[in-house]
């Protein structure tokens, strides 16, 4: 069952993963294994959840979210850890960035978290790389003059009217591509 009105990064909201998350850190040490510049990660994901039948939508949101942790965490990662093993970390860092960012200093965040590459041909900066560390938000533009119903609708969001009119935050879990709202065109 979609827990719609809960929030993906809400502190207390669940541990990172719990002892039963086997079939979660399973699937996504499959999939970081078989990723590679050829084979991009997310498309690997997308062909192994839909492979399979088995996890649930909690599950596959898990499995996704473990995967996209894994590589935005990969600089603090220990390499010679098994991968199950720098799979937890991520997800654990992630957690603990999303509850308490402030934990994290700057000078390690720009240090580990951005490649040295990157960091020849950009300026990078702290606030940047907190953004880029942190869990993407999801935005909706929902028909005119409708955000406020489609929030209502969904449950987890929230109208930005400050940024645009009927610009939607969904901070909810559920996938909403099964939406009827989606099916009608609402957003």
């Amino acid at each position: 069952m979609p827990m719609s009105n809960q929030f993906r990064n809400a502190p207390g909201r669940r541990p990172a993963l719990q002892a039963g998350d086997s079939l979660v850190i399973q699937i996504a040490a499959e999939v970081i294994g078989i990723s590679s510049r050829e084979n991009p990660a997310d498309a690997v994901l997308r062909d192994a959840l839909r492979s399979r039948r088995l996890p649930t939508p909690e599950q596959q949101w898990e499995i996704s979210r473990a995967v996209f942790n894994y590589f935005r965490w990969f600089g603090w990662l220990e390499r010679e850890r098994p991968l199950p093993g720098q799979i937890k970390y991520a997800m654990e860092l992630a957690q603990g960035f999303a509850e308490r960012p402030q934990s994290f200093s700057d000078e390690k965040l720009v240090e580990r978290c951005v490649p040295d590459w990157v960091r020849e041909q950009i300026e990078v900066s702290p606030a940047w790389v907190r953004a880029i560390q942190s869990e993407p938000k999801l935005w909706l533009r929902a028909r005119h003059g409708q955000g406020g119903a489609l929030v209502v609708k969904l449950g987890a969001a929230k109208l930005e009217k400050d940024l645009l009119p009927d610009v939607v935050i969904y901070k909810g879990e559920e996938d909403l591509f099964r939406r009827a709202e989606f099916h009608a065109g609402e957003f």
